[in-house]
């Protein structure tokens, strides 16, 4: 019959039913009815009948089907419901919790009933939570902003220029700031005053403008270092494409009948080096300077003007290098000498402050008790960036300072340790209010108000000489850096070591405290199951944590100060391969996209990272006893490089063909990636702008207006990454505009007067270089610099001039410059734009998985492992270094959603709210992930369950529990990825959770009533107070990970949807 339900699919564990034959009277052994199966259809009623097991008969489908007995979340629901416990502080609080996540879902009493799976994934599902809500602040944010009216949001507008403009102020008169800006000013300002001056203006030759044009591209504004890296680079760079300029012109024009088809001729050496340079630029970003120069040497000398003149071939191949070449090797002789004699950078200030903001911070941190506050470990976070950020900076370039490459990598090491540490305190305690409290009769106090008594003075003592201490590393790291106005007198020697022994003091007075404590009496009182002992010593005991790393950096720093800090040259020493794809922060600044590049190049590195760790063979534990004929299957849950498979060992045959096809797929797949589609728009852009200069009838005017800049400035322009917004194109264009109309003014003012020239361009420039160097705007900054100074010089060589010719120069050669932008921005948003919005998505879809496969990772590595096999110190320093990309992945991604709020609205609405929180719970997820593998390298996580029965029994649910968690986070991952919507049921983590810590609290009990059958009483585990703790922070957090994942879940629906069922039309 169609309509009948078989009963063969389904089995059930049940207790044996001793004189109970119908089915609707069947009760469970708690004396609760068992839930009759019904299945209503068109009105009718029909029960079903479940066949119950034999458990003499075997399973004849040769398939286990495991044990019949009843399920222990039965005993675990009575102990639940009030019946007698022996439960643990870490079981109770982690049912509360649980409890609260599953407030909203239906009944999941199962009756002692269990399903057997043969060893198959069970997941749980129940009703979706509700979607969320955004919070009241964002809630109130939001109506404030719809309340706003336009005479407010113009008074707000006004403020915020206002402020903005103090900012600059003060950036330039009160911090290096303007000592940067005055060293580029100054350089800049001395070449516009040679080209003014008549006689050198002559010598100079045609182009001279090319002098001022040179300093800006490598301006003084940056360390030596970087400086002499420059003009290394951006000579190469000019010498390279004025080599293959002229090949091209010597090709093109070795014969009468070649030169008569130049421009046909000229065109595919335009399109080769523009299709290379555009690839190398976004794959080696070194040598982005050297590719912008080449460029721009390559134009100007197949495009600056026309070649074949009217009685035959008259071209010097090496005079037009000579034009270019000589006023751009001045302006980087000029560079290097206002660098080196104005107020030099010696590349140790970025370090020194770096580590002086994160100490500072550290500092702040150890202001204890207080609230807490995500915003702090997001500012510890972004210090942790930061240090690894300029001590790379730092071994990129020639340095001269008193920190040599390798000890400044091991305080950027040590340092982050020490933040490490900051982020794992839990800054909100009552220890210190408990210990003030008053007793009238000690024996009436609780165990936390004795513990407060006993350690809080303890714990005082040593956040206070932390403080002291990290304030000592500071001045010492601050001295020895030399830096003008932070040396300090006092920072010698004798008081760093008197320090150093005062906080070891300190630690060994709190260790004493807490022997005291465990050694007691009352001691046993302090162990679990008190919730209120536990939080105080996980107060306690990462500030205890955090001392050590704090006397490793002192007994590092004492070391550096006893050497006595001499100063020396420091030659580069980051890897070479490695340093192929970083450049230095001023380039990187000048570049433009700073967040989107920070962004993609933390991105490479993490999932370069992630592919290794993936790339490992997984080999899993057998849960059987291996045989003495198979040692290999005695093998724990690894992952063990790939170079241990055997086939590589063996020298397989296959291998060689495989690596070949691997590297073939690679190239080809890398063909595909962003670099060629630069280097595809690019080329494609600077072809077709070149062409009215290769063509006989628009040569007269290309030459005439000079309109080689529009397609130099369209290479200047194009960004491997961002292209621009609206805001862009109009700020961009304007000061493309202004600098034409200032150029003409300032001739204008006095018929070409050079002194009135030099102060127009001092008062236009001052703001301008400021923009480019120091700002964070800085390409349209530099489309301005260049634009003044091309059309005022230029307006100043003309012959024969009058008020309409010097009208007419200004506005053609800036219109040459608006139409290079406006191209190259409108190019950027058809062909392959970069949308922030979609990036944001995807980044968080990949951040969701990395999170996934970290937690896999942590399970295995960290919890489940065998005898013999535990966790070492090299497994913990690697999960630190993969823990730290993560935290600069979510640093980058924030920085990412703040370019969303510039893209233009028109595309789609977008809500960046959601966005945030997801962030913000992804990150909570990690930061859980994180306690769980500090907590458990205290203690065994599967030692309460020793019998190898009772390992068997929890396996499944351990399994249910992970294998929930993982496939919410793939499918919510998936469903960003994709943006689609997410199902409406998803496996239920919590109540794997719930199942997992009954049974666990079962053979807890178990194993504690059999203790006391044997010995008389509850037999000790043998562990001391610290792995109790950090037994209920294991927990407590691995519970946290299920509110996190909800809260995942609950985020991603905001943004994607929930993909409802079809609704069914009525008859």
């Amino acid at each position: 019959m169609a309509e009948a339900i078989s009963t063969s699919t389904f089995r059930f564990r049940s207790s044996p039913l001793k004189g109970k034959e119908s089915p609707s009277a069947e009760a469970s052994a708690d004396g609760k009815p068992l839930r009759s199966t019904f299945v209503r259809k068109r009105g009718l009623s029909k029960l079903v009948k479940f066949a119950e097991p034999d458990p003499d008969q075997p399973s004849t489908s040769g398939i286990y089907s495991g044990s019949y007995a009843r399920s222990a979340e039965s005993r675990a629901n009575s102990i639940r419901n009030g019946g007698p416990s022996l439960r643990s502080s870490r079981t109770s609080v982690s049912h509360v919790q649980l409890e609260h996540l599953l407030a909203g879902v239906d009944d999941t009493e199962t009756y002692g009933l269990h399903e057997l799976r043969d060893g198959f994934f069970d997941a749980s599902f129940a009703r979706p939570v509700p979607p969320s809500k955004r919070e009241a602040v964002s809630q109130e944010e939001d109506q404030n902003d719809a309340a706003t009216t336009l005479t407010e949001a113009l008074w707000q507008l006004i403020y915020s220029q206002w402020d903005a403009a103090c900012g600059v102020f003060n950036d330039v008169f009160y911090t290096r700031t303007g000592v940067r800006l005055l060293k580029a000013f100054l350089a800049y300002f001395i070449a516009y005053v040679i080209c003014l001056i008549p006689a050198s203006r002559h010598w100079l030759g045609t182009y001279f403008y090319v002098l001022p044009v040179s300093v800006i591209i490598n301006h003084p504004a940056r360390s030596f270092g970087s400086q002499i890296d420059g003009a290394v680079l951006t000579c190469f760079g000019t010498t390279a494409g004025l080599l293959w300029g002229g090949l091209a012109i010597y090709t093109t024009t070795a014969t009468a009948t070649a030169a008569k088809g130049y421009g046909a001729a000229v065109v595919p050496f335009l399109v080769l080096f523009a299709s290379i340079l555009g690839w190398l630029r976004c794959v080696f970003n070194r040598f982005f300077q050297a590719i912008i120069c080449a460029g721009i040497a390559l134009f100007y000398m197949c495009l600056a003007e026309n070649l074949i003149a009217q009685d035959g071939l008259d071209v010097s191949i090496w005079h037009r290098c000579s034009l270019f070449a000589i006023p751009f090797s001045l302006g980087q002789a000029l560079c290097l000498l206002i660098n080196f004699a104005v107020f030099p950078s010696a590349g140790i200030r970025p370090l020194a402050m770096a580590f002086h903001a994160a100490l500072l911070s550290v500092r702040t941190t150890l202001v204890l008790p207080r609230p807490a506050s995500i915003e702090r470990n997001r500012e510890l976070a972004v210090h942790f960036v930061q240090v690894s950020q300029v001590v790379r900076d730092f071994t990129l370039d020639l340095a001269y300072s008193s920190f040599t490459p390798d000890n400044a990598r091991s305080l950027r090491n040590l340092v982050q340790g020490v933040l490490r540490a900051m982020i794992a305190i839990e800054p909100n305690t009552s220890l210190f209010e408990l210990s003030s409290r008053e007793q009238v009769f000690e024996n009436e106090a609780e165990p936390a108000e004795v513990v407060a008594k006993i350690m809080a003075e303890p714990t005082r003592a040593l956040i206070e000489s932390l403080d002291q201490s990290i304030r000592k590393v500071d001045s010492v790291l601050m001295h020895i850096s030399g830096l003008p106005g932070y040396r300090d007198e006092s920072a010698t020697l004798s008081s760093a070591k008197a320090m150093l022994d005062s906080l070891k003091q300190s630690c060994e007075s709190f260790d004493e405290a807490e022997r005291l404590l465990v050694d007691t009496d009352t001691g046993s009182a302090f162990s679990p199951p008190h919730r209120e002992v536990v939080e105080l010593f996980l107060f306690m005991h990462p500030i205890r944590q955090a001392s050590g790393k704090v006397i490793t950096l002192l007994d590092k720093t004492v070391p550096i100060l006893e050497a006595k800090h001499s100063w020396k040259f420091h030659l580069p020493s980051y890897p070479w391969k490695k340093a192929l794809s970083r450049m230095n922060p001023q380039v990187r600044h000048d570049r433009g996209g700073l967040t989107a590049g920070h962004y993609f190049q933390s991105k490479r590195e993490l999932n370069k990272t992630m592919d290794e760790l993936q790339s490992r063979d997984w080999r899993p534990l057998n849960e059987k006893k291996a045989r003495e004929d198979e040692p290999t299957l005695q093998r724990s849950w690894t992952f063990n490089d790939k170079d241990t498979d055997s086939d590589s060992k063996k020298g397989h045959p296959t291998r060689t063909s495989s690596k070949i096809r691997h590297t073939l797929w690679e190239i080809s797949h890398r063909l595909q990636d962003f670099e060629s589609r630069f280097a595809v728009k690019v080329t494609l852009l600077c072809t077709l702008l070149s062409i009215p200069g290769l063509m006989p009838k628009s040569a007269p005017w290309w030459y005439g207006y000079d309109c080689w800049w529009v397609v130099v400035t369209v290479w200047i322009m194009m960004h491997p990454r961002v292209g621009g917004n609206v805001s862009d194109l109009i700020i961009r264009t304007s000061c493309a505009a202004l600098g034409a109309i200032w150029a003409g003014l300032a001739y204008a003012a006095r018929q070409g007067n050079p002194y009135v020239m030099a102060a127009f361009a001092a008062i236009f420039m001052l703001p301008m270089m400021y923009r480019f160097t120091q700002s964070k705007h800085p390409r349209s900054g530099i489309i301005g610099c260049l634009t003044f100074t091309v059309c005022s010089l230029i307006i100043d060589d003309v012959p024969d001039r009058t008020r309409a010719s010097v009208i007419q120069v200004a506005w053609t050669h800036g219109l040459v410059f608006i139409v290079g932008v406006i191209t190259a921005i409108m190019v950027n948003w058809i062909l392959w734009p970069f949308i922030a919005r979609h990036e944001l998505r995807k980044s968080i879809s990949t951040m969701v998985l990395n999170s996934a496969i970290i937690y896999r990772s942590v399970i295995a590595r960290y919890i489940y492992y065998a005898e013999g096999h535990e966790p070492s110190q090299e497994d913990v320093e690697r999960s630190e270094a993969l823990e730290s990309r993560l935290r600069e992945g979510f640093v980058r991604m924030r920085q990412l959603m703040e370019l969303t709020r510039h893209e233009i609205r028109i595309r789609a609405p977008f809500d960046p709210l959601p966005y945030g929180a997801l962030i913000d719970a992804c990150e909570q997820f990690f930061d859980r992930l994180v306690n769980v593998r500090q907590a458990s390298v205290f203690f065994k996580p599967t030692g309460h369950s020793a019998a190898e029965n009772r390992k068997h029994n929890l396996l499944a649910l351990r399994r249910d529990a992970v294998a929930a968690t993982l496939m919410n986070l793939y499918i919510i991952a998936g469903a960003l990825r994709s943006h689609r919507p997410l199902p409406k049921y998803l496996p239920s983590a919590a109540q794997a959770r719930r199942r997992l810590l009954d049974a666990m609290e079962i053979a807890e009990s178990e194993r504690t009533e059999q203790a006391e059958r044997e010995n008389g009483k509850t037999k000790s585990r043998g562990r001391n107070n610290w792995e109790d703790v950090y037994e209920y922070a294991y927990s407590a957090s691995l519970t946290d990970i299920v509110g996190q994942v909800q809260e995942l879940e609950s985020r991603t629906r905001d943004i994607v949807g929930v993909l409802g069922f079809p609704k069914v039309a009525k008859n």
